[in-house]
């Protein structure tokens, strides 16, 4: 039975290693994002998160708006795009109403808004992102979203033939709750890169290639 136990050696150890190189690259991309010196960009593109039971902004998303709000009034982003991340598209579109709200007391202007209700995920996020920008003609886009989660958005905005600059949100819950966050985040990680980049598919290049496409610009 030894080989057995060496075995489960072996692969405890490869587990380990791939685990601890996902963390580190997590955060190893919102440190780079944080410490880098911020352009002016025409269009950033705002990740949703969960609502709370009772319907309401999540702190995470709170934070993720509030780093919009700061881009607006530092002039280096004009067109934010918000964009769902519920499955259920009516309660999509109840959460990017529910940012819009939230932008439009902070002080942007509504017609800087735009509103992507058809996602589900991170990739059908930019994946109808990528339409948006297309047709509003913006060569470079801001990523704003937690810090755990910046590391795979931005993998796969670069994949999507997306130039991207990545702005990390803080996670509400202070360091403990970041840690967690950036475990589990790291497993989505890992999976996205050993089977879903290669479920991308190639027509996301092509702007043609989803005539579905759902979204309100206000």
């Amino acid at each position: 039975m030894a080989w057995l136990k060496n075995g489960l050696i072996v692969l405890g150890t490869l587990f380990f290693s791939l685990f601890a190189g996902a963390l580190l690259l997590i955060y190893e991309t919102w440190r780079e994002c944080e410490e880098m010196s911020l352009p002016s960009l025409s269009a950033a593109i705002i990740f949703g998160n969960e609502f709370s039971e009772q319907g309401e902004i999540t702190p995470d998303l709170c934070l993720r708006l509030d780093r919009a709000v700061e881009l607006y009034k530092e002039k280096k982003a004009t067109i934010f795009i918000l964009s769902g991340s519920n499955p259920n598209v009516s309660l999509a579109e109840h959460e990017v109403e529910a940012m819009k709200t939230y932008l439009v007391e902070k002080g942007l202007p509504e017609h800087h808004i735009v509103l992507q209700a058809k996602a589900g995920n991170t990739i059908n996020n930019i994946q109808f992102a990528k339409l948006l920008l297309d047709s509003l003609e913006c060569e470079m886009v801001f990523v704003i979203t937690s810090k755990p989660q910046l590391c795979r958005a931005l993998l796969i905005t670069e994949q999507s033939g997306i130039p991207s600059v990545g702005i990390a949100a803080e996670v509400s819950g202070g360091f403990l709750r970041l840690c967690l966050t950036s475990l589990q985040e790291s497993f989505r990680l890992l999976y996205f890169l050993a089977i879903e980049q290669w479920q991308i598919p190639d027509e996301l290049l092509i702007p043609e290639f989803d005539h579905q496409l759902r979204y309100t610009s206000l």
